[in-house]
């Protein structure tokens, strides 16, 4: 392999520096550029958040105000469903209640348990 007789340290002592200029040169043209490009322009989201924010502010204090109830008012509301008998549903069962439970106790049936005989103990001993 023959050595390249162009590359000498000089030569890469300038190209290094050519390149960092080039790089300086490219970030303050991106400096600048950028400042033009980024005026103060209002976006979409920064004018709807202010109504956004009121939205929630007014969600909030509504939802300070339905938790600040009082639980008598409630029962009072709803004194007539916690009293509620359901009615009759037309199809007959064997339940009893009320009353009739009382008096007469259903008794349920225990089947006798099956007796399962127990398995012979196996020895693990080497012998």
């Amino acid at each position: 392999m023959e050595p390249n007789q162009r590359d000498t340290p000089l030569r890469r002592f300038t190209t290094f520096w050519w390149a960092l200029g080039l790089f300086v040169v490219f970030a303050i043209a991106s400096f600048f550029i950028r400042g033009c490009v980024h005026s103060d322009k209002t976006d979409v989201d920064t004018a709807r958040g202010k109504e956004r924010i009121i939205k929630l502010e007014k969600n909030k204090a509504a939802e300070a105000e339905s938790i600040k109830v009082d639980p008598a008012t409630l029962f009072e509301k709803a004194g007539g469903t916690l009293n509620f008998t359901p009615a009759d549903s037309g199809q007959p069962h064997s339940k009893q209640f009320g009353a009739a439970a009382d008096k007469a106790p259903v008794k349920e049936e225990e089947a006798p348990a099956e007796e399962v005989p127990a398995a012979p103990a196996e020895s693990t001993d080497p012998e």
